[in-house]
């Protein structure tokens, strides 16, 4: 199992909102031989938690984070993704996405809501730029 603490705080809150957390890693395996033993410690460790506002985590609940590459979409030839994804942007954010032009597609629409973001398309391998 993979998880990953959140901490909900506003920006303006202290450096007390990113302070790691304490989490133990209990070993259950030598609990259900019906002694009623409790379970070990399997390992202790500090976790720093995600920090993010109540706006954040909203679109964290609503919303796909961007995707890291359009090319499982572009499988069929068109490019067709109905889902809304979301890219919080606290300072200066970068997010690269890769797509290979296919045969038969020649636009791409991006659509942008609530944003004070610039986006710019580069050919990959001379850094030229494209739109």
């Amino acid at each position: 199992m993979s998880m990953r603490l959140l901490r909900l705080a506003d920006y303006q809150d202290s450096a007390s909102a990113h302070a790691a957390v304490a989490v133990d890693i209990l070993d259950y395996s030598q609990s259900h031989d019906g002694s009623g033993g409790k379970p070990a410690v399997k390992s202790d460790d500090q976790a720093t938690p995600l920090v993010v506002s109540s706006g954040i985590l909203g679109c964290m609940k609503e919303y796909l984070p961007l995707p890291l590459s359009l090319e499982p979409f572009s499988i069929t030839g068109s490019v067709d993704i109905s889902e809304t994804f979301y890219l919080p942007s606290y300072a200066f954010e970068s997010h690269k996405i890769l797509f290979t032009v296919r045969k038969g597609q020649d636009a791409l629409r991006v659509l942008l809501a609530k944003s004070n973001s610039k986006i710019a398309i580069y050919q990959e391998s001379n850094k030229k730029l494209v739109g």
